[in-house]
């Protein structure tokens, strides 16, 4: 009896230890982040007026080139999209292929009108509810299909840690 006394003590002993350890490593790593960020907060003060004004400067630039590019698109652009130069491409791309819709319909509409015209073109999608069945696992009515369709409940169990602050 009296060495489970020593094994418990020992064993409270090593957890204490640890979990002191652990405390002052994340009390480390919390200062240290603390400081990182007022570093980081310092520099980006330092540059924050310069970056703005290049980055106002850099989109007044691109601006003028857009304008001017549309300005003579038909005498840049007549051959190739893009023109290259000795610092970089510019020119125009062609965006994602997207339907747009005019203001007299909306896309029930035009999903209505699909499946009369052409119902190879409408999607049917069934997906089972697992936020229902997981809701109701505990029912027997449902979980006795459970086997069957070949599915099984699962939880994952997660060591943590939560410090006293």
């Amino acid at each position: 009896m009296e060495s489970t006394k020593k094994e418990s003590i020992t064993a409270l002993a090593f957890i204490e230890n640890c979990l002191q350890e652990y405390a002052n490593l994340d009390a480390g790593i919390k200062f240290s982040n603390s400081q990182m960020d007022q570093e980081i907060l310092a520099i980006r003060g330092k540059y924050c007026d310069e970056l703005t004004t290049l980055g106002e400067q850099k989109e007044k630039r691109f601006n003028e080139l857009r304008d001017f590019a549309i300005e003579h698109q038909d005498a840049l652009f007549s051959i190739k999209r893009s023109l290259a130069t000795k610092f970089g491409k510019f020119g125009f791309r062609y965006g994602k292929a997207r339907f747009a819709i005019s203001d007299l319909t909306n896309w029930n509409s035009v999903t209505a009108m699909l499946k009369q015209l052409l119902p190879q073109y409408v999607k049917v999608e069934y997906s089972p509810a697992k936020d229902k069945l997981l809701q109701d696992r505990n029912m027997n009515e449902v979980n006795k299909f459970f086997p069957v369709l070949g599915l099984s409940v699962v939880q994952d169990e997660n060591f943590f840690i939560d410090l006293n602050k």
